[in-house]
């Protein structure tokens, strides 16, 4: 399992704070275990964006900007600041930072 702490503005959205865990190893392909999302957005009713939350837990990285967005409509949630590909771009930020070479100064 790996887990991500990620902090972004996507283009269009407010701040996000993603704290998610991941199948290893962390990929598109990783299945999302966990995921808590908070930020500088709107999500009403509260309780809808929190099932999604759970709900997403089995899905793939690479498949979270459709489902989240399907399953926002499905809830009838009113979103501001906030979207499907926003998350996935934050899962796939802290992907790639859990996957690049650490720098080493000597």
């Amino acid at each position: 399992m790996s887990e991500l702490k990620i902090t972004i503005k996507p283009k269009g959205c407010k701040l996000l704070r993603v704290h998610a865990q991941v199948s290893d190893p962390p990929t598109l392909s990783s299945k999302i275990l966990s995921l808590t999302v908070n930020g500088d957005f709107f999500a009403i009713p509260e309780e809808g964006f929190e099932k999604i939350e759970t709900d997403l837990r089995g899905f793939v990285v690479g498949s979270v900007a459709e489902v989240f967005d399907k399953m926002a409509t499905e809830e009838g949630l009113s979103l501001a600041g906030i979207n499907g590909s926003a998350i996935q771009e934050a899962l796939v930020a802290g992907i790639e930072a859990l996957n690049s070479p650490k720098q080493v100064t000597t």
